[in-house]
């Protein structure tokens, strides 16, 4: 990693610390919601990895997150933001950190 994205990271997080913002609204963060067992809706994502009725791949900036069930479909709400339905069996984060 390049000294100035080491610089601008800090800085966000401090910026980020200062202003009593949620991480989510200034940096990369993904915010994550588990309603039930039935419903997941993820903010701040990157993308569709895999996508089959057992299992759905996310992307996001901080890493891939996992979810297991059945008959899983996803709802897209807006380019960054999108809501997995089905029977929610497990959730896995995989950090890149």
């Amino acid at each position: 990693m390049s000294k100035a994205r080491r610089a601008a990271g800090l800085l966000k997080r401090r910026f980020t610390e200062l202003s009593d913002l949620p991480r989510e609204l200034v940096g990369s963060s993904s915010r994550m919601v588990l309603m039930g067992n039935s419903e997941f809706m993820i903010e701040n994502y990157d993308g569709v990895l895999e996508y089959e009725e057992s299992r759905i791949k996310l992307s996001t900036k901080t890493g891939i997150i996992s979810v297991a069930g059945n008959k899983l479909t996803i709802d897209e709400l807006d380019d960054e933001n999108l809501m997995v339905r089905g029977k929610i069996y497990s959730i896995t984060i995989e950090s890149e950190e």
